[in-house]
């Protein structure tokens, strides 16, 4: 690409690309050569794709231009234990043999009362698009018939009415604090933090944009699906 009386290469390592010149001395016959319709057409398709990534890209503390978390998120492959957290691509670790126990009961359990009353959608381990800086795989999520729309094949956008997540030993601040942090951030109506180890329950519902204490014990009932409670045995 002619510019400025040189021409200019482009490297590319990974997630890091270089714009660096490559001087006439080193390649004479480039020169004074006047680009023919084929190159103009070559050169006009370089610089749109070159827009379009440099779209997607971000630049991170050292001022170098990285994709963006959302962009590497969607690479990442089909049913990747991961989730999107503040632009920052987090570990899930698999849920253990109890954790696995406890969701199912629950999410039957709603799915029993949503099914029965035609009332919406419930999802397990689900992809959760609240923005381009935060994607979440909730234990289950439920979607209110009226909301159905933000249901994609996918993901959910956008912040479904009620979430539930599982506690485990190493998702505890994530869960109590990340997530309910980002959770009553984005709308989300109520949220179901279940702790298998301690059985214990805490509910909390939003209120104004501000979470709020609903119910904490072994049983609770829930205020979006009014014919749903559970508790631990």
């Amino acid at each position: 690409m002619s510019l400025f009386g040189g021409d200019w290469g482009i490297g590319i390592r990974g997630e890091y690309f270089t714009l660096y010149p490559i001087p006439y001395s080193l390649y004479p016959s480039l020169q004074h050569q006047p680009p023919n319709s084929e190159t103009i057409s070559l050169l006009k398709s370089l610089c749109y794709n070159l827009k379009r990534e440099l779209s997607n890209l971000e630049v991170n503390t050292y001022g170098v231009k990285v994709k963006r978390g959302i962009e590497r998120y969607l690479e990442l492959p089909e049913g990747y234990p991961a989730e999107l957290l503040k632009g920052e691509i987090v570990m899930v670790p698999s849920p253990s043999r109890y954790h696995q126990e406890v969701a199912l009961e629950i999410v039957s359990a709603i799915y029993k009362v949503v099914k029965e009353k035609d009332l919406g959608k419930v999802f397990y381990e689900f992809d959760v698009h609240l923005d381009d800086k935060n994607v979440v795989r909730p234990d289950i999520v439920f979607i209110s018939k009226e909301r159905e729309s933000m249901i994609k094949d996918h993901w959910v956008e956008g912040a479904p009415d009620l979430i539930v997540e599982i506690v485990s030993s190493a998702s505890k601040t994530r869960d109590f604090i990340v997530k309910r942090e980002l959770y009553e951030k984005s709308g989300v109506k109520e949220y179901w933090i279940v702790d298998p180890e301690t059985k214990e329950i805490v509910l909390l519902e939003n209120e104004s944009g501000h979470f709020k204490l609903k119910c904490y014990g072994k049983e609770c009932k829930s205020s979006v699906l009014k014919d749903f409670s559970w508790g631990f045995k």
